[in-house]
């Protein structure tokens, strides 16, 4: 098996002693070296038309380009500006919306930023745990599409069909659903 080639890069010249470091440490460890064939982008030799081949091919992008895509993407998608920070290292905080849209339509649960107010309201606010369960997941699918198989929950939420019979099963024995017909072609009801 031909190890995997990785591209170590930036366009900081300050982090050129990090990429160094992690070059070599890929490079000293013997399983990491049989997986992976790590090289810098100073070991490569200047070459123009190798830079353009490489930027067509959509390995790298244009430098410069990257802080600014980012910066546009988020505010096409209606999320706050990124933060960027310089300390230890350079840092990049990226901002989730405020509810998250569940594939049935439904939307539910609450994240990080104000429900309303311009980008200057939102200001340093502090993260709230109020992340959406499996069960919840579950219980908005079977609402939806009563008649909905357990491998098409598995599917839509992303676990595996012993992770949804688990839960199923959980919540009819604290009765809060039940399933009304045979295994096949029966539907499910929500009882809370």
């Amino acid at each position: 098996m031909n190890p995997i080639r990785i591209f170590i890069s930036s366009v900081q010249k300050e982090f050129s002693t990090e990429r160094a470091v992690l070059r070599d440490y890929l490079r000293s460890d013997a399983l990491m070296r049989r997986f992976f064939e790590p090289f810098l982008f100073e070991d490569v030799p200047a070459n123009p038309l190798m830079v353009q081949s490489l930027y067509l091919a959509k390995y790298i992008e244009r430098m410069g380009t990257g802080t600014g895509d980012m910066i546009t993407l988020c505010s096409n998608a209606g999320l706050r500006e990124p933060d960027f920070t310089l300390t230890d290292g350079f840092v990049v905080t990226v901002w989730r919306k405020r509810t998250l849209l569940l594939p049935a339509g439904e939307v539910t649960g609450v994240h990080d930023l104000p429900q309303s107010g311009s980008q200057a309201d939102w200001g340093n606010t502090t993260p709230m745990a109020t992340p959406i369960t499996t069960p919840e997941k579950i219980l908005a699918l079977l609402r939806d599409q009563p008649s909905i198989s357990s491998t098409e929950l598995a599917a839509r939420i992303g676990i595996s069909r012993d992770g949804i019979k688990y839960h199923l099963e959980k919540m009819i024995s604290k009765g809060v659903i039940q399933h009304v017909g045979p295994s096949r072609g029966g539907h499910w009801e929500v009882l809370t």
